[in-house]
């Protein structure tokens, strides 16, 4: 402290009456010490600067592409709602077609036509009636919904299935096979039953006169394996990916000109995402048939 005092007084006077003053000052301003605190605390700025810039970079090109996420999900919704517009159209328009023309023109029928003409009408209502239904159950999967929990036994929801679709399988002369023996899931009885319903309708569907639909199921580790498949119309590998996509409807037709969809397929893709597991479809391609399958956690013994 003793020896600073003067160095200052040294340095002011200097700096007041001469170049030299001004000389001392700059010596001493530049003085090991000092400089070094100088470049510590410039080096340490330029690396604040450069994380934080580093930051700034990875949150903009995160937000980008979020944002490019969501426009491509609004488009798909977009096309998502056009195409069930347009499928709720078209069958509404037939029938509302049939049903002016039996109504103004009953007596230029006769009797077979009429029946036949009822049974497009009706054959068409249920078709609208199955696709209302699936919106519904659609609109329910956006919402949380409480899972009742249990021992489901997978043979006796695929029996219910077969059931419930014999007169579809026994007008095209399809074969049904239950090969399930034993195999018990740990989940939703309601959601697993509508998960097989609807596969099981649409291998129905896709399925030529004497084919078959066979279901059957393995234990994979802590999962069952469930497998729906059939020796159906087969699908191309470029339309898998359409099927699976979560906003994007594939609209076919069966072997017997039935409409599809593709809302049951995700309603199905929903439903097992919720239960806790995995749904993949394979296929070698068109008329060769297609294997669907999903796993849920396996039910303890």
């Amino acid at each position: 402290m003793s020896n600073s005092k003067p160095l200052f007084k040294e340095m002011y006077s200097g700096t007041a009456n001469s170049r030299a003053g001004n000389a001392a000052v700059r010596d001493w301003y530049l003085k090991k010490p000092v400089m070094d605190s100088f470049r510590a605390f410039d080096m340490r700025t330029q690396k604040s600067l450069l994380e934080n810039a580093g930051r700034l970079v990875e949150e903009n090109r995160r937000l980008s592409d979020e944002n490019a996420e969501l426009v491509k999900q609004t488009k798909d919704k977009e096309n998502f709602f056009q195409n069930v517009a347009h499928d709720l159209k078209s069958p509404f328009a037939g029938m509302l077609n049939l049903a002016k023309s039996l109504l103004y023109e009953y007596d230029k029928y006769d009797d077979a036509e009429r029946k036949r003409t009822l049974k497009t009408v009706v054959n068409r209502g249920d078709s609208v009636y199955a696709l209302l239904l699936n919106l519904l159950e659609w609109s329910r999967l956006h919402h949380e919904i409480a899972l009742q929990k249990e021992k489901v036994d997978i043979k006796l929801c695929v029996d219910f299935a077969f059931v419930y679709y014999d007169n579809n399988a026994y007008a095209k002369k399809i074969r049904l096979v239950n090969d399930i023996a034993g195999a018990y899931a740990f989940a939703d009885q309601k959601m697993v039953s509508q998960i097989i319903q609807n596969l099981v309708s649409n291998s129905i569907k896709f399925t030529p006169d004497g084919g078959y639909v066979k279901v059957y199921a393995s234990e994979e580790g802590e999962f069952i394996k469930v497998i729906v498949d059939d020796n159906g119309k087969g699908i191309k590998p470029e339309s898998i990916e359409s099927i699976l996509s979560p906003d994007r409807l594939l609209t076919t037709e069966g072997t017997k000109g039935e409409h599809g969809t593709g809302l049951g397929l995700k309603i199905v893709m929903g439903n097992v995402e919720k239960l806790g597991g995995k749904f993949w479809i394979e296929s070698e391609g068109e008329g060769k048939g297609t294997k669907v399958s999903f796993t849920l956690p396996l039910a303890k013994q």
